[in-house]
């Protein structure tokens, strides 16, 4: 298809309250027709500068073309509201009998206020579609109008109608959630600061357990290896604008471990505790969402939470270095906590397991129209400033999303340069696993409800779709000098016994991309495929069953990624995925900027994943994305371990097999694990894991 989204296009009259189809008295018409086959709302946050907020309107279509070839037929589209236009869209030469729009509505907002809800104006919003045969007559035209509340953000069918959701503030008694973890307190006239572990979360009502506990703030880390620490201050009075200062941490021997310590403060949002959707009714409550930098502010009787990351030199020297933590308004220092960290001898391994996050829309943007080349730049900037933090965290794996729609440029090219964008920062910035792209949206296998849905499939057209997008693929990987056997390709998305109609696309298309030499990928406990990705196991013997199914078994454990069980977060990319001997965690997903439910920052607009906010500094860090580090370096400590053993084994040294046996034994005794829902822990409560990275340990010092 050749798209040209400036194209020009006549003016459109009175346009009617219902479906139209302008059949009658235009030449050639009578052997043709247009119907709008799906239509969604697709609220976007782009980052230039600042970020802000964007709608569009994607409209799918079918053209009967009467046996006219489709590539002689163009369709032009235009959205207008109460009479007025807001977007033009024209495909050139169709490549088969459906097609979509991509409608910009330029109602926009920076986001000044962050929290506030966001929705396009309400009004008439009207499509006129034409197709027109290559001699210029329009042989098919349809008119289509939609109020405010028939355009959400879910195809789901006709009658729908869009209700903004209400809200109920949750508002729990002062002082009413106890902080169990607490591994370090001082009490001042002023307040009570304390360390607790980052799995437990602080709400400004916490107040820490009862008991005293006087000792410092200890923690000890591997070089090159970044750990998150957590304190909080309770206030006794008002204490109004309150800072955290870390002092240089020095050694026995003066030195001092320069550049280790980066705080933050822990930044309160709403979060929604139960939904009634019938209702669209949100039970919401101000919960610890994202770390920015700055003071807080401190109440008499409420709580505020500072996070730190210690992140240690490869090149530091290892040893004990001490220092402390104050915390300071305008009359001094409030309290102070001395500080322990402990360098160990040695680098953490990269992990030999695949992480990642799934279906990113890191560069997505790119393959939108309008762009400035100064923008463009920006957005590639943006999308490198997320693959780098990506890297910072310990994935691996690049999993980039396809655009929403098949697009093309004035050539009839497919538009790829999100694709060529990824490809680039993935070899650049020196990802070792595995590089996946999922363009389900692209051949129209997506779920019915998404813009690329399977109410639009046409066979012949994915099959011709699939191979020059491949060939397009495999052309861009050996020009930036990757390994096509680095490269998996998913074609579906979580297809099931209800979805026979995408499990018979699927084996379809799989065999093709097998056919040209692409390694697969597919979200379902599916045979005969390279990798399967689905949710964590229920137990030991499923793990075992889905480990036995592919090559590779990887999960995507999706309730790690709420927030609110940071237990299960840090397990089920630590310590629960070397218990159930995944190949691979990526859940889904790092950012919903595009497809989002509103303003991300606002749970208002419906409830959002975001692990990582955007910014116009590079990605806003949350204590989610911070805990999959830590867990990440659970499995990198276990890896050690085991590379340990492995050496000692192959030098005849008995001690390998003993470390081995009590490693086996640690694994056997780790007990229950958590889910995602909030406070269920399992054998896993907040303070447990350090407990068990440091048996891990330990057992490192013996073999050295």
């Amino acid at each position: 298809m050749k798209r040209n989204v400036g194209a020009g296009f006549c003016a459109v009259g009175t346009l009617c309250a219902i479906l139209v189809l302008l059949l009658s008295g235009v030449s050639g018409c009578s052997r043709t027709g247009v119907h709008i086959v799906s239509y969604q709302l697709r609220d976007r946050v782009i980052t230039l500068r600042q970020p802000q907020m964007r709608s569009s309107l994607i409209v799918g279509f079918k053209v009967d073309a009467g046996g006219i070839p489709y590539d002689r037929l163009t369709v032009q589209g235009e959205l207008r509201r109460d009479g007025v236009p807001l977007g033009r869209d024209t495909i050139y030469r169709l490549d088969g009998p459906t097609g979509s729009f991509g409608f910009d509505i330029p109602h926009q907002a920076d986001l000044l206020d962050p929290e506030r809800p966001y929705s396009i104006p309400d009004g008439i919003y009207s499509v006129h579609i034409r197709v027109i045969e290559r001699d210029g007559h329009v042989v098919a035209e349809l008119l289509h109008e939609f109020r405010r509340n028939q355009l959400g953000r879910r195809f789901v069918a006709k009658g729908y109608e869009y209700k903004p959701f209400r809200y109920i503030a949750d508002q729990p008694p002062a002082g009413s959630h106890s902080i169990r973890s607490v591994s370090a307190r001082v009490d001042t006239d002023d307040g009570i600061l304390f360390a607790h572990s980052p799995q437990e979360r602080v709400f400004s009502n916490s107040v820490p357990g009862k008991g005293s506990v006087d000792n410092g703030v200890s923690i000890c880390l591997a070089r090159g290896e970044t750990q998150a620490v957590a304190v909080s201050l309770r206030g006794k009075r008002n204490l109004g604008v309150v800072s955290l200062e870390v002092s240089p941490l020095r050694s026995v021997s003066g030195s001092i471990l320069s550049g280790a310590v980066l705080s933050g403060a822990v930044r309160d949002l709403n979060e929604v505790v139960r939904e009634d959707a019938e209702q669209t009714v949100l039970h919401v409550r101000r919960a610890p969402r994202l770390i920015e930098q700055g003071a807080v502010t401190v109440g008499h009787d409420e709580t505020r939470s500072f996070w730190i990351s210690v992140a240690i030199p490869v090149g530091a020297v290892s040893g004990i270095y001490r220092g402390a933590l104050m915390v300071r308004n305008h009359a001094g220092t409030v309290a102070e906590l001395p500080m322990t960290v402990e360098v160990l001898p040695f680098t953490l391994p990269q992990p030999d397991i695949r992480y990642g996050m799934m279906m990113d829309y890191a560069f997505y943007e790119l393959d939108n129209p309008g762009w400035s080349a100064e923008e463009k730049r920006i957005l590639v900037k943006r999308g490198e400033e997320i693959y780098r933090d990506f890297r910072a965290h310990g994935m691996n794996v690049a999993y980039p999303h396809s655009h929403f729609f098949y697009r093309t440029d004035d050539k009839g090219k497919p538009v790829l340069e999100g694709l060529k964008a990824a490809l680039e920062s993935y070899h650049s910035q020196g990802f070792s696993g595995p590089f996946v792209w999922y363009l389900g949206h692209l051949l129209n296998t997506a779920k019915p409800q998404h813009p690329g849905s399977i109410l639009l499939y046409d066979e012949v057209v994915a099959v011709r779709r699939l191979r020059a997008l491949l060939s397009e693929l495999e052309r861009l990987c050996r020009e930036k000098g990757i390994a096509k056997e680095q490269v998996l390709i998913q074609v579906v998305d979580e297809p099931d016994r209800r979805d026979r109609v995408r499990t018979n696309v699927g084996e379809t298309l799989h065999g093709i991309v097998r056919e040209m030499g692409f390694r697969t990928l597919i979200t379902r406990p599916w045979p005969k495929m390279d990798v399967i990705c689905t949710g964590d196991p229920d137990d030991d013997a499923e793990a075992d069953r889905l480990r036995k199914t592919a090559h590779e078994w990887w999960i995507y454990p999706n309730g790690a990624l709420t927030g609110q069980n940071l237990s299960y977060t840090r397990y089920v990319f630590g310590f629960g995925a070397w218990r159930w001997g995944v190949n691979g965690v990526v859940p889904w997903t790092y950012q919903m900027s595009q497809g989002s439910n509103g303003n991300p920052f606002s749970v208002l607009d419906g409830p959002e994943v975001m692990v990582a906010y955007p910014g116009a500094a590079g990605p806003i860090p949350t204590p989610v994305w911070e805990t999959i580090r830590d867990g990440i370096n659970d499995y990198r400590y276990i890896q050690t371990l085991r590379e340990f053993i492995a050496q000692a084994k192959s030098r005849g040294d008995g001690r390998g097999s003993l470390v081995e046996g009590k490693l086996e034994r640690i694994r056997a005794s780790l007990g229950a694990g958590p889910s995602a829902a909030e406070g269920s822990y399992g054998a896993w409560p907040p303070g447990s894991f350090d407990e068990v990275r440091g048996r891990i340990i330990a057992l490192i010092r013996e073999l050295r």
